[in-house]
């Protein structure tokens, strides 16, 4: 799904996110909505004309990319101990099964996975085309 470069695309992709995963009661859900959380907040503060989030679900593994067009790599910073930003990337990391930084021409992917619990064999996707601009 392609986001403008706003705040609110925080709220849009949690929406997207817990619609992709239909209702399932798992313990990963509230992670998985904090990760988004936070690695879409970065992608607004950081991006400059585009921001895409993909999630798909496949063989009970969530797995959830944000792209934008900022081709500087995200490295977690060691805040301060009353920093009140800066633990994003250490929370992703504490939290998601996987994650990682794929470098495109236009910018990067910055992806998450997380192992769910045993729901249905489907594979399901949440996506649009990105939009720049």
């Amino acid at each position: 799904m392609a986001l403008s470069i706003d705040e609110r695309s925080v709220a849009t992709a949690r929406r997207l996110l817990l619609a992709a995963l239909d209702g399932r009661e798992d313990p990963a859900v509230d992670d998985a909505v904090l990760v988004i959380s936070e690695l879409v907040t970065n992608a607004v503060r950081h991006t400059r004309t585009v921001l895409f989030v993909l999630v798909t679900i496949e063989n009970h593994t969530l797995h959830v990319d944000v792209t934008d067009d900022n081709p500087t790599l995200p490295v977690p910073p060691d805040p301060e101990h009353d920093a009140t930003s800066g633990r994003g990337l250490r929370i992703v990391d504490a939290l998601a099964t996987r994650w990682g930084v794929t470098p495109t021409t236009e910018g990067k992917v910055v992806w998450f996975e997380m192992q769910l619990a045993q729901h249905d064999g489907h594979l399901r996707q949440s996506s649009a085309p990105p939009v720049s601009g």
